[in-house]
């Protein structure tokens, strides 16, 4: 490494507006707002950086910034597990290849290890340029092992898209016949329906609707193109999307209960929205959509692998490094 005199800081609201040249530019108005709107001790995002002092102005220069989360997720034994999550590491250009990335990851794991937390989540995209880079901050010697994490597919409202949502189309109307749930427009936020669900949710382990306290706080729900299913009052499943920017759509959580996979209510929440935001004729076309799938989702993480994946325009697989203590 240089010889540079290196100092760590702990980053908070307060000190994240010196930092976010080293923030990805597509989060940098969030980490502002953050700062504007919420404590650090009601949030789940975690940063740290790191300065050097400079030999001829013995000034501190920020060099290095890690982002992170705090998250939950299950072990193969069905435990659950306290993560710190990182999802971003950047350093300045011209210092790049000296370690400091490294001992940015070696000082969370210490932090992460004080706080009690099961361990720490370097989620890699087997498709980045950065590959390489990434698995050499988690190597399996050092005791990093790998599980599955998202897969990431995006697609315009090309020709396969529209044979793939009329079948989504076919397969719901004919489920509809004898199934027993109905689909709504998504509510106002807050909501407490929605809230109670959440709560359901992590007593059963299952995936969660939105909930800006278990990481989906740096995303927003886009209402007219986001579904609810009900049986007899009960909420059982959800399709949220969020709005990237006017011409994108982000597919966030789609999801129903145990027991109804085979219902057809999940095709009926993702045709209605795919129909209403790709290929409406009344001028609010949306040209791409990009899907995500959750390891917590084995039905939809298929679907997506058999069914979505053959139409995208681009695909993305992203490998878990986990550092468990």
């Amino acid at each position: 490494m240089l010889s540079l005199n290196i100092e760590f800081a702990k980053v908070d609201y307060q000190s994240i507006a010196e930092w976010i040249h080293l923030a990805p530019v597509l989060l940098r108005d969030h980490l502002i707002s953050q700062a504007k709107e919420a404590s650090e001790s009601e949030s789940s995002l975690k940063a740290w950086g790191i300065k050097i002092k400079t030999r001829a102005r013995g000034q501190s220069v920020n060099v290095a910034l890690l982002l992170g989360e705090l998250d939950e997720d299950l072990n193969k034994d069905g435990e659950l597990l306290e993560l710190l999550s990182i999802y971003s590491i950047i350093v300045t250009k011209k210092l790049r290849r000296y370690g400091l990335a490294k001992s940015l990851i070696a000082n969370v794991i210490s932090w992460a290890k004080d706080c009690g937390l099961d361990g720490v989540r370097l989620p890699v995209p087997l498709s980045s340029q950065n590959i390489d880079a990434l698995k050499a901050l988690s190597p399996s010697r050092e005791g990093w092992i790998s599980s599955t994490g998202q897969v990431v597919g995006d697609f315009s409202d090309s020709e396969a898209a529209k044979v793939l949502l009329e079948r989504l189309e076919r397969s719901s109307s004919y489920q509809r016949r004898t199934a027993s749930w109905e689909i709504s427009e998504f509510p106002k936020l807050p909501n407490k329906l929605l809230n109670d669900r959440i709560r359901v949710s992590l007593e059963n382990g299952w995936q969660t609707p939105w909930n800006p306290d278990g990481g989906d706080h740096r995303w927003t729900p886009c209402a007219e193109y986001s579904r609810l299913a009900w049986n007899k009052g009960e909420i059982i499943g959800w399709l949220i999307t969020s709005l990237v920017n006017h011409d994108s759509l982000h597919y966030a959580k789609l999801w129903v209960d145990p027991g109804w996979e085979k219902s057809g209510a999940a095709f009926a929440m993702l045709s209605q929205v795919v129909r209403s935001a790709h290929f409406a004729n009344n001028g609010k076309r949306i040209k791409k959509a990009r899907f995500i799938s959750f390891n917590d989702n084995y039905r939809h993480h298929k679907w997506m692998q058999q069914k979505v994946k053959p139409i995208c325009d681009k695909w993305s697989e992203i490998d878990n490094r986990d550092f468990l203590f």
